[in-house]
C-alpha cells in the first residue's frame, strides 16, 4: 500500500485506514507525500514529493498504522523525475532522514 492512497477523498477503496485485517497482513508501506495542486483528479504518480515536503495526513497515517501493525516497515517510493535527476545515493540519504523525521513526529 501506498501513503499517497489516503488522500481525502481516498483514491482506494481503503479510505482513511479502516481495513484492519488488509494492514495487520501488509508488511510494508511505500511511503512517499503529494502536494497541494495539481488537483487530486489530474495527479499522477509522477508528483509524489519526499514525506513530509507535501500534505499527506501522515498525524493519521503513522498512528493508526503503527497501532494495527506496530512492525510495519517503511520503504521509500518516488517516481518524481526531478529526484532522479539527482545523486542517487543523496536523494536515498535525504528520503530516510524525511522518513525517520516524519515517523518520529508521528508516534
Amino acid at each position: 500500500m501506498e501513503s499517497c492512497r489516503f488522500r481525502d477523498p481516498p483514491t482506494s477503496s481503503y479510505g482513511i485506514i479502516e481495513e484492519k485485517e488488509l494492514i495487520q497482513a501488509m508488511p510494508v508501506l511505500h511511503m512517499n507525500d503529494f502536494p497541494a495542486s495539481p488537483e487530486r483528479t489530474e495527479m499522477n504518480d509522477s508528483h509524489r514529493v519526499m514525506p513530509g515536503d507535501g500534505i499527506a495526513p501522515f498525524d493519521k497515517i503513522i498512528k493508526q498504522l503503527h497501532a494495527i501493525n506496530p512492525e510495519m516497515v517503511f520503504s521509500l517510493e518516488l517516481f518524481n523525475r526531478d529526484y532522479w535527476k539527482q545523486d542517487p545515493l543523496e536523494v536515498a540519504k535525504l528520503g530516510l532522514e524525511k522518513m525517520k523525521s516524519v515517523v518520529s513526529s508521528n508516534l
